[in-house]
């Protein structure tokens, strides 16, 4: 009899490992099925001991070992892959197990026993293992056109040597256009993984991809670094200054980070690329963390017109009516005259969504929230049957749909003014002012599926001399260069108290400046900002240096780690809570503040804060506590935002 010991695939384990006994011989990397609670689970076994040498302990235990329900297959996935899992447990604060389950598609968990059979018959035997202990992280700062033409000859260059290639992208909607470059030449050999993929897709093509005795080129989000190829050496990372790569739930993986380990556990190299990289990747390059592939470029040139259009003078800050305000400049309506006698195409991007982003009493200046959370409500025009037109109140947190009030909930005074602008209100105002031209509008209530943005993108571009209202979403659809972009709506991005929120903007606007090829216009009410000069001159490194200073003085990454615990729930559990935390991490300095939005759906949150020296995380003494907090408690290390 063996007692074996085992890592849970699943995200609610907090231990690393479990204990189990079997009478059948295993090995470490086997597949098993384990009992867990009231279900069964896949569990990869990481330790196996002979019962006999152990039965004093096992007799002297306090619990019973349970027995293992059946062993699935040996070796599903690759050691390097298992290897940078468990360093990215160590750095997030989590199991094991929590980061498998979180980069495993549940389509291949499900089928485990029908794909094991397929690795075991086509994969192995097409394998050629070489040793090499050689490992490092090159950074290709570069325009998209420079970064495809290098990740064309990465990929010739490892094919030769019978090496497959993983492309990391942080979302499926970048995919199809690098797709239709990429894969020239080798389509039989490129295979694409994505959640959006139906469950018999995925488990077709990760069968085929396995099945391929040539080397392969993966192209897809962080769950594609889950297919065990052992001809696998190389994983670049494409787009990786997009926060999208930090999953949004828990285990709050970071899959740049993730792609770093695997590939050093691979004993291969990891390509960092992008038009402007993080700012934690640019600072590992100053310190000499990691090497050039090429010559960085730091500064980017645009062909198009550029201007900046100061709109303080659109209305008084003393006036609350939205009448004085104007939506669209001058300039802009120029510009876009000038479109539609050419029938080019202009896109118009807005921060937020909706009509008006929030709503003010020009009173007492309340501010109209959502009675189940402390949301600020969205004015939104209602597209249903029964209330077409008709205006309503959405909060974007719970979703809740409020009837318009007429009258504050504070003073009771029926002075109510709408304030902000958002995608619906910037297509109201281009309709309304250009009549004969055709307007379509891209955010996620317009085109709420992938597939309708998509559509609505087509169109666009179908549409000689028609405008284009779109958020984020519009910006990363759009592939294709236009006549004229302007950013309609920027600063609401600087009211959130995030220090990212810089780093963000010069991204969103730079995508924009890079995507115009006749004219590029932002309008702002804030126009000394430094960050737009920056962006008009393409100018990477006077924004790096300013950034960096700023997150250097306020101890923010890359010169700390955060590490952030959030809790949520009645009012004296959460106190109760916040209590307990501050005595189990005694000894530490801890930021205890409530959540930017304190209410979401009738529940407070608030937020326990610590800050750690870069150079001093992982922690395994700090890990081990912060496992023991209870499963309520969520931790996030390195959060996108401390929201």
């Amino acid at each position: 009899m063996y007692i074996v010991h085992v890592i849970p695939l699943s995200r609610s384990m907090q231990k690393e490992t479990l204990s189990y006994f079997t009478a059948q011989p295993v090995s470490a990397g086997d597949m098993v099925l384990i009992p867990l609670r009231k279900k069964e689970i896949p569990a990869i076994v990481t330790d196996i001991q002979d019962a006999t040498s152990l039965k004093t302990n096992i007799k002297q235990s306090s619990y019973g070992l349970r027995k293992i329900s059946k062993i699935l297959f040996p070796h599903f996935f690759l050691p390097a892959f298992i290897s940078a899992a468990e360093k990215s447990a160590r750095y997030f604060a989590c199991s094991s197990g929590a980061v498998i389950d979180s980069l495993v598609p549940k389509a291949i968990l499900d089928s485990i026993i029908k794909t094991a059979a397929h690795i075991e018959t086509k994969v192995q035997a097409s394998v050629q293992n070489t040793p090499n202990t050689f490992f490092e992280t090159l950074v290709l700062q570069a325009s998209f056109k420079d970064r495809i033409v290098a990740y064309k000859g990465i990929i010739r260059e490892e094919f030769a040597k019978g090496k497959s290639v993983l492309l990391l992208i942080p979302t499926a909607d970048d995919i199809p256009y690098i797709l239709s470059i990429l894969e020239r030449g080798i389509e039989e050999h490129t295979y694409v993984i994505h959640g959006g993929l139906s469950k018999q897709k995925i488990i077709s093509l990760w069968h085929k991809a396995l099945g391929d005795t040539h080397p392969i080129l993966i192209i897809g989000t962080g769950m594609s670094v889950s297919i065990p190829r052992e001809d696998l050496r190389t994983i670049i990372v494409e787009r990786e200054g997009s926060w999208l790569y930090k999953q949004e739930h828990r285990p709050f993986i970071d899959v740049r980070i993730y792609a770093e380990y695997f590939a050093e556990a691979l004993h291969g190299k990891c390509v960092l690329g992008g038009t402007v990289l993080s700012l934690e990747t640019l600072y590992r390059r100053e310190q000499r963390g990691v090497s050039d592939f090429a010559p960085p470029q730091f500064r980017l040139l645009s062909s198009a017109e550029q201007s900046t259009v100061d709109m303080r003078g659109t209305h008084s800050p003393l006036q609350l009516t939205p009448k004085t305000f104007t939506v669209i400049s001058d300039e802009l309506k120029d510009a876009i005259e000038d479109v539609r006698k050419h029938n080019q195409h202009i896109l118009l991007y807005v921060t937020r969504r909706g009509l008006f982003p929030i709503t003010l009493c020009s009173d007492c200046g309340a501010t109209v929230l959502c009675k189940q959370c402390e949301a600020p409500l969205v004015l939104h025009k209602d597209t249903g049957e029964k209330r077409a037109g008709e205006r309503v109140y959405l909060c974007h947190k719970c979703k809740e749909e409020n009837v318009v009030t007429d009258r504050c909930k504070r003073c009771n005074s029926w002075r109510l003014a709408p304030l902000g602008v958002g995608t619906e209100r910037v297509e109201e105002e281009a309709r309304c002012l250009f009549r004969t031209i055709k307007v379509l509008r891209v955010d996620k209530d317009k085109t709420p599926t992938r597939k309708k943005a998509e559509k609505m993108i087509s169109e666009f571009l179908n549409s000689p001399g028609s405008i284009l209202v779109g958020t984020e979403l519009a910006l990363t659809l759009l592939k294709k260069k236009i006549a004229v972009t302007a950013a309609v709506s920027i600063d609401p991005l600087f009211a959130l108290p995030s220090f990212r929120t810089y780093e963000r903007a010069f991204n969103i606007l730079l995508s924009l400046r890079e995507k115009a090829n006749k004219k590029f216009i932002i309008q702002t009410r804030i126009p000394d900002l430094h960050l737009f000069k920056y962006v008009q001159n393409g100018n990477i490194t006077d924004f790096y240096r300013e950034e960096k200073k700023t997150r250097e003085q306020f101890g923010y990454p890359p010169f700390t780690t955060i590490i952030k615990l959030t809790m949520s729930g009645t009012k004296q559990y959460v106190e109760k809570e916040t209590a307990s935390i501050k005595k189990h991490l005694h000894g530490y300095d801890l930021f205890i503040f409530p959540a930017f939005i304190s209410k979401i759906r009738g529940k407070y949150v608030v937020h326990v804060v610590l800050k750690m020296k870069r150079e001093e995380w992982p922690n395994e003494k700090l890990r081990e506590r912060l496992l023991a907090l209870p499963p309520s408690v969520v931790v996030n290390v390195n959060p996108e935002h401390l929201l």
